[in-house]
């Protein structure tokens, strides 16, 4: 059905209502060949002033495209005329379903079309938590480990880790305990070192210049983040009870318990049947995990049993490891207070709690 031209002339100079808009978007749609005739004048005058952009152009003819019905009629169309009747439909699509925006000039609208179809795709956003409380924070990772976060410190980490590799970065104090994933390599990066694991415990503080990491159970690596860091010369492997201190200001690197490290490791002549070597827990109970701590060290570990309703342990602890290290973990992660006490270690819940 033909439509009357002073409507169309009424859309471009935008004193239409929207019924008449839903006409001229119809009709256009069904007939771009009558741009040929309609906007050849203007169109000659624009092109002297300079081409339209390609990518601009070949976005609004594919729009105008996929909404012309398929149909065994062609249509001898000009190409100035295709990327203007692109341009006026696409337009009129914007206007017709914007209705908020009907009296925003159209030129401005699709100007916001050529924005919003190039912008870059928006990666995963980071997830950052800030403990502004006095006291120690527990938060739980979306792979399962948990981070004992101190106050005034920050973690930032993805809500969903890739799917090789767990990053975080932190300031300020935390203490780790992480979940085993062997295809994911689980790195916290403070300042310019990286301190990695697969499935372990351990502490890390940042001040200023300064960095330390200390290993409560299992094994980590801390690397330089940079080729060429003053004062670091190679890769640093911690075994439990060992820390690294790392100072920017004075470059020096100190790790202490190297030669304690040294002489666990020789002792060892023939290999450990893997079950008898570790003890692999999946949210035990407190309570049952000292018991059996208790047990496998001949050593008297007491506590209240309501001090530890509730709180449950994952990971894996060695049977080499040492039991006042891995019971400070426990307690640390727990905001609990490890007390030596004769004939063994005493367990309850921290007085500020």
């Amino acid at each position: 059905m033909p439509i009357d031209k002073t409507i169309i002339e009424k859309f471009l100079n935008n004193r239409c209502d929207a019924e008449e808009a839903k006409q001229v978007h119809q009709y256009l749609t069904e007939h771009p060949e009558i741009l040929n005739d309609w906007f050849y004048p203007d169109w000659m005058q624009a092109t002297k002033e300079g081409p339209l952009n390609n990518y601009f152009a070949e976005d609004m003819y594919r729009n105008i495209e996929n909404n012309i019905p398929k149909k065994p009629v062609v249509i001898k169309l000009m190409p100035w005329a295709a990327s203007a009747a692109a341009v006026i439909i696409a337009a009129l699509s914007i206007w017709l379903y914007l209705p908020e925006k009907k009296n925003t000039n159209i030129s401005s609208q699709v100007a916001k079309v050529e924005k919003t179809t190039y912008r870059n795709t928006p990666q995963e956003p980071w997830q950052q938590h800030q403990n502004n409380s006095g006291n120690k924070q527990k938060l739980q990772l979306p792979d399962g480990s948990t981070v004992l976060l101190a106050p005034s410190a920050s973690l930032k980490f993805k809500p969903a880790f890739d799917s090789t590799k767990r990053n975080l970065f932190l300031e300020g104090e935390a203490l780790f305990e992480v979940a085993k994933d062997k295809s994911r390599p689980f790195t916290v990066y403070t300042g310019n070192l990286s301190t990695t694991a697969l499935g372990t415990s351990f502490r890390i503080t940042t001040k200023a210049a300064t960095v330390r990491v200390q290993l409560l159970t299992g094994k980590v690596v801390v690397r330089a983040t940079k080729k060429s860091l003053p004062g670091w010369k190679n890769d640093v492997y911690l075994l439990p009870g060992q820390q690294i201190n790392y100072d920017a200001g004075s470059s020096l690197v100190n790790v202490s318990g190297k030669e304690e490290t040294r002489k666990t490791e020789t002792r060892i002549i023939t290999p450990i049947p893997e079950s008898t070597e570790k003890m692999v827990f999946d949210n035990t109970p407190l309570e049952e995990l000292l018991t059996r701590l208790s047990k496998t060290h001949h050593t008297s570990i007491t506590y209240k049993a309501g001090d530890l309703s509730g709180l449950g342990f994952t990971g894996t602890i060695f049977y080499k490891d040492s039991l006042p290290v891995i019971l400070q973990a426990i307690a640390q992660m727990n905001d609990l207070l490890l007390t030596t006490v004769p004939g063994g270690y005493s367990i309850e819940k921290a007085p500020n709690q």
